[in-house]
């Protein structure tokens, strides 16, 4: 995914498609594929989100056609989310083991 857009003109990007709506679902499935792959998680939650308000009406008037596209974005919003809890739940191990090593290296008082 193009990470260049600057941050606040996605919302100018995602409105310029109204003349353009056969290629929406195709942008929605690549900004999926990016959410996925990309470490930039909040870059492509915003792409969604503009996306889903600039847009709403007509892909809830068209949901079969975007419904794969709803499914891929969901995944890749599920898998970093799993990921972040994996990366909590890490951080909180490591934690605790460097307070029992540290316990374990005092000297008995």
């Amino acid at each position: 995914m193009d990470e260049t857009v600057p941050q606040g003109e996605s919302c100018y990007c995602s409105t310029g498609l109204d003349d353009r709506m056969r290629y929406l679902e195709r942008l929605l499935q690549f900004v999926a594929k990016g959410a996925a792959d990309s470490p930039h998680i909040e870059f492509s939650l915003q792409w969604c989100l503009q996306l889903l308000q600039s847009h709403d009406s007509y892909m809830d008037s068209h949901r079969v056609t975007f419904m794969g596209a709803f499914r891929a974005m969901y995944k890749a919003i599920q898998t970093q989310c799993d990921v972040l809890k994996s990366s909590d739940q890490n951080r909180f191990m490591l934690g605790f083991i460097e307070e029992q090593q540290q316990e374990s290296a005092l000297p008995p008082s």
